[in-house]
């Protein structure tokens, strides 16, 4: 499993496979997920991205030989493959994501061509090309995320030689905005954008998060100190809905999910101790669209899910524990809060009593 995405409902998983599959899950319940029908089938390559269309009725799937793959799903029982495979992009499709409004699909190539390929699928059924991106100053693009008017498009390089990070124009494929933002020397970094537009955090290969003001695409400007993960070679970076919390992992020594409040991003503040992937090297985050849930992806083929949802963490770790829930409880189960349980040493009260 090398990628997840949310549907729109939050209740549907998106999973892309190394066995060229893509698999649907309900995620109704998160600590219960289950299967929705059996894994989609099409591309001939493993499948190391996915997206679903803001209206959830299309989800794309990239794969390692540079092909996106479209179906219908708008039954989630009985999805139906769209048209042949669209191409464009150069070499492993390592992110694919759809404009805010749906109409423009861009998926980023991890091939020497470094080029970013667009369609039109404001008919998902008759996608349209609309040229390609070639970011010379990368070796390869491995990050994409778009702004949320949907006219710009920020991507991030792998090893790019000079360090730096593109902004360009989907209204005229090809023209840079603004000033390339520099990055440290021969570092890979993941882009992405915060739903108001106004941030733009990028994480690279040294373990180092930096946050900068996009109010204005065309002059970016540092936001902040910047946030490190001990020893870390990150592998994506992403916002929470309401662009409240920052996620990032990847390759790190303590192969955690780091979790930071930049409701200031001035003055992010860490949240929290960082939650433990128990199988592997997170590669991709996905935040649900209320929020209250985090998906996780390794390079061992398996998706966590964590409920970022306090309140409903606590009532349900009080009730699993008959009303005791101790330090070492509270840590690992609602880390995002100092120690206070709520729910004290017993929840059996004596009937009319208090307590």
């Amino acid at each position: 499993m090398a990628s997840v995405a949310f549907g729109p409902d939050g209740h549907t998983l998106a999973a892309g496979n190394q066995n060229s599959t893509v698999s649907l899950w309900d995620i109704s319940d998160p600590d219960n997920p289950a299967p929705r029908g059996e894994p989609l089938t099409g591309p001939d390559d493993p499948v190391d991205a996915v997206a679903f269309s803001p209206d959830g009725r299309t989800l794309a799937a990239g794969d390692g030989g540079g092909t996106v793959t479209l179906w219908n799903i708008a039954g989630p029982g009985r999805p139906v493959r769209l048209g042949e495979p669209l191409t464009g992009a150069d070499g492993d499709v390592f992110s694919l994501v759809f404009s805010p409004d749906g109409d423009l699909l861009a998926a980023a190539g991890d091939g020497q061509g470094s080029a970013i390929a667009l369609w039109d699928v404001s008919d998902p059924a008759a996608p349209e090309p609309q040229g390609t991106i070639s970011d010379s100053d990368t070796e390869s693009v491995s990050s994409l995320s778009f702004h949320h008017d949907g006219s710009i498009l920020a991507a991030g390089g792998d090893s790019s030689e000079n360090g730096t990070v593109g902004l360009w124009s989907t209204t005229d494929p090809g023209v840079r905005v603004g000033e390339k933002i520099d990055q440290p020397t021969a570092t890979s970094t993941w882009v992405a954008f915060s739903p108001d537009g106004r941030t733009l955090a990028l994480g690279n290969s040294r373990g180092t998060v930096t946050l900068w003001d996009a109010t204005d695409p065309n002059r970016p400007t540092r936001r902040g100190s910047p946030l490190t993960v001990p020893g870390g070679s990150l592998w994506s970076v992403a916002f929470s809905p309401d662009g409240r919390t920052l996620a990032a992992a990847g390759h790190t020594d303590d192969g955690a999910v780091h979790l930071w409040d930049v409701a200031d991003p001035d003055h992010p503040t860490a949240i929290g101790r960082p939650l433990t992937v128990q199988t592997g090297f997170a590669a991709v985050l996905a935040f649900s669209p209320d929020g209250r849930t985090l998906a996780a992806t390794t390079d061992d083929g398996v998706a966590t899910l964590w409920n970022l949802d306090v309140e409903s963490a606590i009532s349900r770790i009080c009730a699993g524990s008959s009303g005791a829930l101790s330090r070492e409880q509270w840590t690992r189960y609602v880390p995002r809060l100092p120690y206070d349980p709520p729910c004290g040493t017993s929840q059996t009260c004596p009937p009319g009593g208090a307590c």
